[in-house]
């Protein structure tokens, strides 16, 4: 990407995001972020990162998995649909598969895991 864009410059964070690191994820953090893309793990911190978005008026390429198949959505704020309020992802339907693997707690989730 560099070739492309020489001033391109990602961070790979591999901390929890969410109220209990916002020492880490302050508003100057986020003030500071052109545009956001995440492959997080779980959905108090999809969710998290999803409201920061829309707070700081920053797009967000949010990726995951649902079921056997990934997913992706692209959220601008106040255009399209937040993550929270389904997102194109969401129509696909499934079990993202970080829920099935670590933490399967609605009967949904439990059947599918079974599968």
């Amino acid at each position: 990407a560099t070739i492309m864009n020489d001033k391109f410059n990602v961070e790979a964070i591999e901390l929890f995001v969410g109220p209990k690191t916002e020492d880490v994820f302050h508003d100057g953090f986020w003030a500071g972020l052109d545009g956001i893309c995440n492959a997080l793990d779980n959905m108090e911190a999809r969710l998290y990162v999803d409201k920061q978005s829309v707070k700081y008026e920053k797009s967000l390429l949010e990726s995951g998995t649902m079921g056997t198949g990934g997913n992706i959505d692209v959220v601008v704020p106040f255009k399209t649909r937040t993550f929270a309020e389904g997102g194109n992802a969401a129509e696909g339907g499934g079990v993202p598969m970080c829920t099935l693997r670590n933490f399967p707690h609605l009967t949904d989730h439990c059947i599918e895991w079974s599968r």
